[in-house]
C-alpha cells in the first residue's frame, strides 16, 4: 500500500504546485488591477444599446434540429479521408499519370491531393474513383418509420 502510494505522490505535488499556482494568479490579478466600478461599466451592454428583452427566450426545435444536422454533415467529411489514403495507395499501384489523365486533371495535383497531407474536395475524390473503374454507393443503414406530425 505503501508503495502504491509513493506512485501517486508526484502526481499530488503536481496538482498541488498547479492549485497553488492558479490562486497566486488570480489573486494577483484582483490585487493588481484598479478596481473603480461606475454605472456604465455595470450597464448591461449588447450590441451597443440596452438589452430589450430576457436572454433566455424558448427557441422552436427546429433551430436545434439544423445545427445538429450541420454538425452531422460537417464531420462527416472527416471520413473522406480514409477514402483520399486508400485511393492514393491504388492510384500510385495503378499508375498515377493515367489515373490523373482519365479523371481530368493533373499528376502533380492529384498526388498532392491523395498525400497523407492533402486536403481532398470530394469532387477529386469522386473523379478519382471513376477513373479507377469504381462508384460510390450511398444506402440507408435500416428503414425507419416515418412519423406524422401531430396537430398542437
Amino acid at each position: 500500500m505503501e508503495a502504491l502510494l509513493k506512485e501517486y505522490l508526484p502526481i499530488l505535488i503536481f496538482l498541488g504546485l498547479a492549485f497553488v499556482l492558479v490562486c497566486a494568479m488570480l489573486g494577483g490579478s484582483y490585487l493588481i488591477a484598479r478596481q473603480n466600478p461606475n454605472s456604465d461599466k455595470l450597464s448591461p451592454f449588447e450590441c451597443g444599446f440596452a438589452p430589450f428583452d430576457d436572454a433566455r427566450g424558448q427557441f422552436d426545435v427546429r433551430f436545434y434540429l439544423v445545427a445538429i444536422l450541420f454538425i452531422i454533415f460537417d464531420l462527416e467529411v472527416a471520413f473522406l479521408f480514409p477514402w483520399a489514403a486508400a485511393l492514393g495507395d491504388i492510384a500510385r499501384a495503378k499508375g498515377m499519370s493515367k489515373i490523373a489523365t482519365d479523371a481530368g486533371l493533373g499528376r502533380e495535383s492529384l498526388y498532392k491531393a491523395l498525400s497523407q497531407d492533402g486536403n481532398p474536395e470530394f469532387a477529386t475524390v469522386l473523379s478519382v474513383v471513376r477513373a479507377l473503374g469504381l462508384r460510390l454507393l450511398a444506402t440507408p443503414a435500416k428503414k425507419t418509420a416515418v412519423r406524422k406530425r401531430r396537430s398542437a
